[in-house]
């Protein structure tokens, strides 16, 4: 760090303690003061004893943290860069699907947990089979979800239907016991009572 001081001279006959502590209130004010810049020292190996928060230059040939030429903070005992890489490129992330894991090359990895009844998540990895019962299973280590996709359990449909041209088999038309007070056009149904 760059500190705006420089020590004056002792008046000719001064108190030398008087002095000096006028002096070390000078230094004292100098370093409590915002500076334009910092220089920081170009390191060529690790710091021996790191502590936290700790801010470093490194030269990125001779010891290279992690992303090359620049500054660094050793933060949660890892030397975390505060610059955008030696090349340039910041961070990179790659995704390993096994450990559901982001990882960095900063070292800042992250894990994304599995769904569950009360947390959000990824979907667990495993099977996802379509029944004849019209159920939707997916199924991973040992545990099987079930997602019941019957018409009767799906809300009212809001438009029309596209069969895509299949047949609709075990269909039955609707049994009544009276006529529909408005029936609307095309409905058809079947009166049980007649």
């Amino acid at each position: 760090m760059t500190a705006q001081y420089s020590p004056l001279p002792p008046p000719r006959g001064s108190d030398p303690a008087e002095y000096a502590f006028s002096e070390l209130q000078d230094l004292v004010r100098s370093m409590a003061e915002a500076q334009e810049f910092a220089y920081l020292q170009i390191l060529h190996a690790a710091p021996a004893r790191p502590r936290e928060g700790m801010v470093v230059r490194a030269d990125g040939t001779d010891w290279d943290p992690s992303a090359g030429a620049g500054i660094y903070a050793y933060i949660n005992s890892a030397w975390i860069a505060l610059h955008t890489g030696g090349t340039g490129s910041g961070a990179n992330l790659s995704w390993t699907a096994a450990t559901r894991t982001i990882a960095s090359d900063t070292g800042s990895d992250a894990v994304i947990s599995l769904v569950t009844n009360t947390d959000a998540g990824l979907a667990p990895a495993g099977s996802l089979n379509d029944s004849d019962k019209g159920d939707i299973t997916v199924s991973s280590n040992g545990t099987v979800w079930t997602l019941d996709l019957k018409l009767n359990q799906i809300p009212i449909p809001t438009g029309s239907v596209n069969f895509n041209d299949q047949q609709a088999t075990s269909f039955r038309i609707e049994n009544r016991t009276s006529d529909p007070g408005a029936p609307t056009t095309g409905q058809i149904w079947l009166r049980t009572d007649l």
